[in-house]
């Protein structure tokens, strides 16, 4: 959907998009589905091969307790209880969500790839661009700026004589800071839109939140 190349980290797709894991989006389907199913009259066929599969401590109840155990909330014994479903699993999921964020920021602030990246998480602002008054093309020419995915040549696997800039003489390597800010070739389109010769990397890093 955003025709990003596949060398993009995925850190990346996880701190601009926003978008939920789809192992947090079935979690909360099996969630309800056992909620539901215990809400059931006594009797009730599902209900009671529900029940047998938790006092037998089968696979999935297993995986749940050691899920809780990982993300630290604890599970105890109201395994028939509809509201112990409703609670315990909601606290898992929420840990689970945070827990992808802080990793995806842990990658952001060690990884080597697009080294502005890191200086535009410093930036405490909200980068407010995923939303639906910005059309998707904007969304897509914003994400690739940002995440310096732009197809140029700086990029993972190239011999470090390729990655310069084929535009000017400068013999810079071609990444979003160079393409965008200081390559001479491109210093009139910048004077048009930017009313700026060149851009430095904070003035780069603050107009891709704005």
């Amino acid at each position: 959907m955003l025709n990003i190349p596949s060398y993009c980290p995925n850190y990346m797709l996880d701190l601009e998009t926003n978008i939920e894991h789809v192992y947090l989006f079935t979690m909360k389907l099996h969630k309800k589905c056992v909620k539901r199913v215990l809400e059931y009259e006594e009797g009730r066929l599902p209900k009671f091969l529900l029940q047998e599969m938790i006092r037998a401590n089968c696979g999935w109840r297993s995986d749940l307790e050691n899920l809780g155990e990982r993300w630290g909330v604890e599970f105890n014994t109201e395994w028939e209880n509809r509201n112990f479903w409703e609670d315990k699993l909601k606290q898992v999921i929420g840990a689970i969500r945070d827990g992808i964020r802080k990793r995806a920021l842990e990658r952001a602030t060690r990884s080597n790839f697009c080294n502005h990246y890191r200086e535009l998480m410093g930036l405490s602002v909200d980068m407010g661009y995923m939303r639906d008054e910005v059309s998707f093309n904007d969304i897509r020419w914003i994400f690739k700026i940002r995440c310096g995915v732009l197809h140029l040549n700086d990029r993972p696997g190239r011999a470090d004589d390729r990655k310069k800039c084929a535009l000017c003489k400068e013999r810079e390597v071609e990444d979003i800071l160079h393409f965008m800010g200081r390559c001479p070739i491109l210093r009139e389109y910048r004077m048009k839109w930017f009313r700026k010769s060149r851009l430095d990397t904070g003035w780069i890093c603050k107009g891709c939140i704005q």
